[in-house]
Parts: structure tokens; C-alpha cells; sequence
């Protein structure tokens, strides 16, 4: 396992992001081409709308063509029970990815600060994707386009666990299939492995976790 930077798609056949392989490896390679010209600064640090920019560029750099902020209409039920009570709204979406190959999604970004040593993260990181996914199915699209809910995940660890990093992250990775996920990534870039912050704290990378699902009509 390269605990660096790597994928896993989920599902027969690839599953229904089977087409984001390329959109992965972009990913991770971004945070990575970020930190080189910035000479370390950390873009996982700035929180969702910086994290969604890093996915846009990903999108591009791997044949899609991206669009971040903007206006959708938006519609839930307010009795989840029934349809016949709908609250609609105008709103924004985070950002819309397509293709050549007639491959649209919409998706909705979340992001939190999780501790790797967290015995609740797999937890948290579910409801989290989860929350992102209500978001996106919210959203007024239908026929070929998806509805994508991706969770931004940056890490934290105190630097007392420094000499174990590589194991941490490993076990964290491995228990990551337990949750019910259509993708995830990591990024854990050599240099902040092993880059002890001014809080005494690692802040080692970064998980991308994604859930996926057509519109209903």
C-alpha cells in the first residue's frame, strides 16, 4: 500500500464512479503541485471551498470540464414519508463535473478536521459524506446527471505518535472498508508526515470520501 497518495472505487464493474479514476490520481497530485510552488503551504488547511477548488482542478486536468458556485433550485420534502409536501428554494452548488463520454455529476462538498486516533471515525466520516449526499440529491437535476456528496477529511495527530505515523495512517486506510463509501482517496505527502506544526501537532494529509446517487424523477 503507497500510504502517499492512492484510490479505491468501489462496486461490480467499477461501480458508479468507475469514471472518476483519473479525477483521483489528479487529486492527490494538485495537494502534492500545490505544496511544491507554495514551498509547503498546506491546501487542505483552508477549509471546504479551497478543497472543492483543488477537485475542480483535478476535474480539468483529467479530461471534465468543471463549474464551482453556482445557482440551482433546490427541493426536499419537508414530511420524509411523502413527496406531496415539497420546500423548494434557490441555492448554489458546490461544483459540476461532465464529460465527453456523457459522465455528469453534481456534487456537494463537506469538510471536518478529523483525529486519526478518533475511535469514532468511521462515524463521523460517514455522516459527514452522508450530509453531503442529501445536499447534492436536494439539488433539481435528473437524466444522465448524479448526484455526488464527497466529504473533505484533513487529518490531525499530536506529534507524540511521530515514530508511528506510517502505521496509523495504514490502519486507518484499512479500516476505511468497513464504511459504505462509492470512492475514497488519501493524500499523506512525504514532507508532512514528518512536519511537526507549531501546536505540536501533525497535520500528516488528507481523505477525499465520495457517495453517489441518480436523481430520483
Amino acid at each position: 500500500m503507497d500510504i502517499a497518495n492512492g484510490f479505491v472505487i468501489n462496486g461490480k464493474s467499477r461501480g458508479k464512479l468507475k469514471h472518476w479514476s483519473g479525477l483521483l490520481h489528479e487529486w492527490s497530485s494538485n495537494i502534492e503541485r500545490y505544496m511544491k510552488y507554495t514551498n509547503g503551504d498546506i491546501p487542505y488547511w483552508y477549509k471546504e471551498r479551497a478543497n472543492v477548488s483543488i477537485l475542480a482542478g483535478a476535474a480539468w486536468r483529467s479530461g471534465f470540464i468543471a463549474l464551482q458556485e453556482f445557482e440551482a433550485d433546490k427541493q426536499i420534502s419537508v414530511d420524509e414519508t411523502t413527496i406531496s409536501e415539497l420546500y423548494s428554494w434557490k441555492g448554489r452548488c458546490d461544483l459540476y463535473i461532465g464529460s465527453s463520454t456523457n459522465q455528469h455529476d453534481l456534487i456537494e462538498a463537506k469538510y471536518k478536521w478529523l483525529s486519526l486516533k478518533s475511535d469514532d471515525f468511521n462515524k463521523y466520516a460517514t455522516n459527514l459524506v452522508n450530509k453531503a449526499l442529501a445536499d447534492a440529491k436536494a439539488s433539481q437535476c435528473g437524466g444522465d446527471i448524479s448526484a455526488v456528496g464527497v466529504a473533505f477529511i484533513p487529518v490531525y495527530l499530536h506529534a507524540k505518535y511521530m515514530e508511528n505515523i506510517d502505521d496509523i495512517i495504514k490502519n486507518t486506510i484499512a479500516q476505511i472498508k468497513e464504511m459504505e463509501l462509492d470512492a475514497y482517496a488519501w493524500c499523506f505527502p512525504n514532507t508532512m508526515r514528518q512536519r511537526i506544526l507549531d501546536n505540536n501537532h501533525l497535520n500528516p494529509g488528507i481523505f477525499l470520501f465520495a457517495k453517489s446517487s441518480k436523481y430520483e424523477a
